[in-house]
């Protein structure tokens, strides 16, 4: 580029300075106009009227919305009584949302997720109601990311229900735990209501205190040392609740090693990284399942035949 004499630059690397700087502000067009205004009126306060034009808006102006973005407030808004703790509210404006517009599947299943986990927490339906809403958001899955979250929904379902059943709830807490080795799996048996059997309580508890201190090699800091203290207090849960099964149940448990195989590195992949498993269909559930009575016999030893023969069948 080809400079002439500047007024305002001591030289010629001076003014590609300023001018980076008035580029890199976004406002290299404003500068134009009023470069091309000064060069004919000489005035700057000439300029002004061509420049900037303020936008007029009357006092309302924020009130008056289309219809398209009436579910995007709607979501705005359950997003806020969500957050606040008001979860009826929240679930209300959920359904606004998922009501007002046609949206992607992908969308529309989010959507589907927080309203019923809204319902769950508000107590604002019935348990019917509850379950007609699963088997819809079950119907639009099509990854297995999906029916992981539809399963922490069932279980949250199953655990928050004033009428659990037991075996469903279980079905779907092994399902978790035989696809996704974790403590936080593990930890949701505590939450089964189940009468009289004990063995899967303090066996799935000895089971996360095992899988948080593998965890807790993975980590560094401060997760490192709250993983550690989650075992130890899980540990000693088990022991107040179960003493006389607690040592054989911890034997039990570490057992089988974690089917998982996490490799941490300082070094992010070299290309996006996405979860390969496919959903898995009811045959496939079944198998899980069975795998899962085969793998853990202890956690099964105080059941009646009959019971795990009707979990089987699920």
């Amino acid at each position: 580029m080809v400079h002439g004499k500047s007024e305002w630059a001591k030289d010629s690397n001076e003014e590609d300075r300023v001018e980076k700087l008035i580029r890199s502000s976004g406002c290299w067009d404003n500068h134009l106009t009023v470069v091309d205004c000064m060069t004919e009126h000489k005035d700057w306060r000439k300029c002004q009227e061509v420049v900037f034009e303020a936008v007029k808006q009357n006092d309302h102006w924020f009130k008056a919305v289309s219809d398209e973005a009436d579910w995007e407030i709607a979501l705005a808004k359950a997003s806020a009584a969500y957050s606040e703790g008001h979860y009826s509210e929240a679930y209300s404006y959920f359904t606004k949302a998922l009501e007002e517009k046609n949206h992607k599947t992908s969308h529309k299943i989010g959507l589907l997720e927080s309203k019923i986990r809204s319902a769950i927490r508000g107590k604002c339906l019935s348990d019917a109601q509850v379950k007609e809403d699963l088997s819809t958001l079950q119907s639009l899955l099509s990854t297995h990311g999906e029916q992981i979250q539809l399963w922490n929904l069932q279980n949250e379902f199953y655990a928050s229900s004033d009428a659990s059943d037991f075996l469903e709830h279980c079905r779907v807490v092994i399902l978790l735990c035989a696809t996704n080795d974790y403590s936080r799996f593990w930890k949701m048996f505590l939450n089964v209501r189940n009468g009289d059997l004990s063995n899967l309580h303090v066996f799935s508890g000895c089971r996360a205190a095992h899988l948080l201190r593998n965890e807790a090699e993975m980590c560094s800091g401060h997760l490192k040392t709250r993983c550690i203290q989650m075992a130890e207090q899980l540990e000693k849960q088990m022991i107040e609740n179960y003493p006389q099964k607690f040592a054989e149940a911890k034997k039990e448990a570490e057992k089988r090693t974690s089917s998982r195989r996490d490799c941490p590195s300082d070094f992010l992949p070299p290309h996006a990284c996405k979860s390969d498993a496919k959903l898995k269909n009811d045959t496939e559930q079944k198998e899980l399942v069975a795998e899962f009575i085969r793998g853990f016999p202890w956690f099964f030893a105080d059941w009646p035949s009959d019971l795990v023969g009707q979990l089987k069948d699920l």
